[in-house]
């Protein structure tokens, strides 16, 4: 019976040796404001420029950006509308896409108006493996269905985990 490999200490242990556990090695941090998404429509967001931290992905084109090495990524975005409240019972859509133009992953959330909230504020969460080159991709769909354009701003987290 072989030994099974077992974490002790910060470290893989059994089963071939002992080595390091890889921590965190880049984090990133994105903010792109103004973009607008008339109602009924649907927007891809612009990620905007790095804010702190590391420089992981290249902006060249900051509605599609594209990172810069291979790795298994965890991106967070928040979508916060800035202006023109939601008429309520209004709602948008995201959908992020992790290697959209690969063999990747997507997820959706939603923000939903109510009476007393106006500007809700939504988020999704992601881990994915990316190739260098690999599109990150956020759209907004606007179902405010009272003719309010959102106007939001874009926020990522993105955290390279090896």
């Amino acid at each position: 019976m072989s030994e099974r490999p077992y974490i002790q200490h910060g470290r893989r242990h059994g089963a071939g040796g002992s080595d390091p556990i890889p921590s965190v090695t880049e984090r990133a941090q994105y903010y792109g404001a103004g973009n607008a998404v008339p109602d009924g429509v649907t927007v891809d967001m612009d990620w905007g420029s790095l804010i702190d931290d590391d420089d992981l992905l290249d902006l060249s084109t900051s509605t599609a950006p594209t990172v810069k090495e291979s790795g298994v990524y965890a991106v967070t975005v928040t979508i916060r509308p800035n202006t023109n409240a939601l008429t309520v019972g209004g709602s948008y859509h995201i959908n992020m896409q992790l290697d959209a133009s690969g063999d990747g992953a997507g997820t959706d959330g939603q923000g939903v108006s109510t009476a007393s909230e106006q500007f809700p504020d939504a988020s999704v969460s992601l881990v994915w493996f990316v190739p260098a080159g690999g599109v990150l991709k956020t759209t907004v769909t606007n179902f405010d269905g009272g003719g309010v354009t959102l106007d939001c701003a874009h926020y990522a987290v993105i955290q390279r985990l090896s």
